[in-house]
């Protein structure tokens, strides 16, 4: 006889308890995993707190998230919910359970860089920094301005290098190209003394004939042009001159036929011949303390006016001494006005040495013209 107030035992149940557990269908069963005990027998307390099912007491001990539990939202494998759509901590990393994937931890306040320590110190970065932008700079722009360096730096030399070759006035100094003997210094402007120069006094006349006019030569410095004679003359180099021909070494008694710009400042005035004279005059006090040893005494050949434009000829014989030997030369200054604010000349001295050129002086200075 069945006793009265228990249920009937049915198949898949056992004897009832004093306190029954809930039917649950095993398709509503939650799956978690088993407790997880300290080594004193207590639940784990490891960031978890053990909840207690509530549908009847002795129920088995679940572990949950606490934010999950005090949401009160949903409770894993709470009725309605399919098996399979919520795990606990899904999401989240369960101390245990593997399958969960990790949280990263919220930035300081600062960011990441407030906390992590520089790679490298501050002068280091400076430079590194300076380096990029040099590295960045293109090969071309770099090439370009290396070759601009170089090419005024070779300017500068050269500037320094040939400066030394001007007067205190302003003129160039000629560069002898040998050097045979000692010379005598030449005097100082001072000591110079030329004779009162004639208004008008007819060219010389020498013996012999003239060199052959091989050609013309165009001073592009000048702005003059005049004859080019054949040999025995050649062209001079290492003079402070534009052109220059010559016989024989660049050494005294010179024979040189040369041509540039007046030496000195601009004369104040051109307009008259008595202004060309003048200028002619101090053109040649200059060649004589050049081109002539100290103590050299001058002679006026000759004094006209240009023949090819405006401009004035000094003919005039010097006279020196060399080794204790009384010496001569013939010379000529062609000053030419170009319109320019200096005026141009053609210079020529001739040797006793080389007498059988003097003939070449009249001709050449008949010539000479501006252009």
């Amino acid at each position: 006889m069945a006793d009265v107030g228990k249920k009937p035992m049915g198949p898949g149940r056992g004897p009832s308890r004093s306190s029954p557990q809930p039917y649950v269908p095993s398709h509503e069963a939650v799956t978690a995993p088993l407790p997880r005990v300290d080594a004193d027998g207590l639940p784990w307390q490891g960031g978890k707190r053990p909840h207690k099912d509530s549908a009847a007491d002795g129920a088995e001990t679940l572990l949950v998230s606490p934010s999950a539990g005090a949401s009160g939202t949903s409770r894993p494998g709470g009725a309605g919910e399919r098996p399979g759509t919520s795990r606990p901590g899904a999401g989240r990393e369960t101390p245990g359970v593997p399958g969960t994937s990790p949280q990263p931890p919220a930035p300081p306040p600062g960011g990441w860089a407030s906390v992590l320590p520089s790679a490298m110190p501050a002068e280091a970065r400076g430079v590194r920094k300076v380096l990029r932008v040099i590295s960045a700079i293109p090969f071309r722009v770099v090439y370009g301005v290396i070759t601009a360096l170089v090419t005024a730096g070779l300017v500068l030399a050269i500037f320094a290098l040939f400066s030394g070759d001007e007067f205190p006035d302003g003129t160039e100094q000629p560069v002898q190209a040998s050097v045979e003997r000692d010379v005598t210094p030449s005097p100082t402007p001072s000591s110079v003394k030329l004779p009162k120069v004639p208004a008008d006094k007819a060219p010389p006349t020498y013996d012999g004939r003239s060199s052959v006019v091989i050609g013309l030569i165009a001073d592009p410095k000048a702005r003059i042009s005049y004859g080019r004679l054949a040999r025995p003359w050649r062209e001079a180099e290492g003079t402070s001159f534009s052109v220059a021909q010559r016989i024989g070494t660049l050494a005294e008694p010179y024979t040189i036929i040369a041509s540039g710009r007046v030496p000195g400042s601009a004369p104040k005035s051109l307009k008259s011949e008595a202004d060309l004279r003048k200028v002619a005059v101090s053109a040649v006090r200059w060649s004589i303390r050049r081109y002539h040893p100290a103590g050299s005494k001058v002679t006026w050949t000759g004094s006209q006016p240009l023949a090819t434009g405006k401009g004035w000829v000094l003919f005039y014989e010097v006279r020196y001494e060399i080794d204790g030997d009384e010496r001569v030369s013939q010379a000529a200054m062609a000053v030419v006005d170009t319109g320019a604010k200096k005026p141009s000349m053609l210079f020529v001295t001739i040797a006793d040495t080389h007498r059988e050129r003097w003939a070449d002086i009249v001709p050449l200075m008949s010539a000479v013209r501006a252009y």
